[in-house]
């Protein structure tokens, strides 16, 4: 009566959890990249929307404004960043030849922009540019 079951052996078991597991390893750290990538795009986009807002106000008042901290309560430069989940507090400082917005996380990572006033020596463009310690991997 046993002889036309078909049972599965230990190894075969063994086998088919190991396989199961490597995967799974396998796809949470490519699952974990993107949401650092992710986490990294929220950041990202918060430091040029403090970009644009302080290029806007410059063009208003004829200068940068550089008060310490900015929070969701405490924000004079009108960025609207409530839905952020990750990244919600950033700081501009400015000095003679830029000024330099950063943004944390609650995770610590941090992410800077540097606007140049002028363009350095050297280059032809006054493009920001992104100091990204947390998304490239």
């Amino acid at each position: 009566m046993l002889k036309n079951k078909r049972a599965y052996t230990l190894l075969e078991l063994v086998a088919a959890l190991a396989i199961i597991i490597i995967l799974s390893v396998i796809g949470f750290s490519v699952y974990r990249l993107y949401v650092k990538k992710a986490i990294g795009m929220e950041g990202r986009g918060m430091l040029y929307d403090v970009y644009a807002a302080e290029q806007v106000r410059r063009t208003r008042h004829g200068s940068y404004l550089a008060v310490g901290d900015f929070t969701k309560n405490n924000n004079t430069l009108g960025v609207d960043f409530r839905g952020n989940k990750y990244f919600n507090q950033f700081k501009v400082t400015v000095n003679a030849d830029a000024f330099t917005i950063v943004t944390n996380s609650y995770e610590g990572a941090n992410m800077t922009l540097i606007g140049y006033l002028t363009p350095p020596s050297g280059s032809k463009s006054s493009a920001p540019v992104l100091v990204d310690n947390y998304s490239k991997g």
